[in-house]
């Protein structure tokens, strides 16, 4: 990171959002706040170092670009993390 700006690798930012989607189903809403929190707890406890600073902001855009990619639903404001929930969509 430099200057308070993100700079991952888009490597990086895959294996963020795969942790993001292993936190979530297509039968049951689940908090956005829930999923950033275990995101970076299961994170950081895989690499301490490495995962250390990563921004809980991040993680929440990154769910705002995984709902707009079509791979997660939202409901709720998803740029309030406390006060919106995600889903996986159903597929048939």
């Amino acid at each position: 990171m430099k200057s308070g700006r993100c700079n991952f690798l888009p490597g990086i930012v895959a294996e963020i959002e795969q942790t993001i989607l292993s936190f979530v189903d297509a039968c049951h809403t689940r908090k956005v706040a829930m999923v950033v929190g275990s995101t970076i707890n299961t994170l950081k406890d895989r690499d301490g170092k490495r995962w250390g600073n990563l921004p809980d902001i991040y993680c929440a855009y990154l769910i705002r670009c995984l709902v707009f990619r079509g791979e997660l639903v939202g409901y709720g404001d998803l740029f309030r993390m406390r006060y919106s929930e995600i889903k996986r969509p159903v597929t048939l």
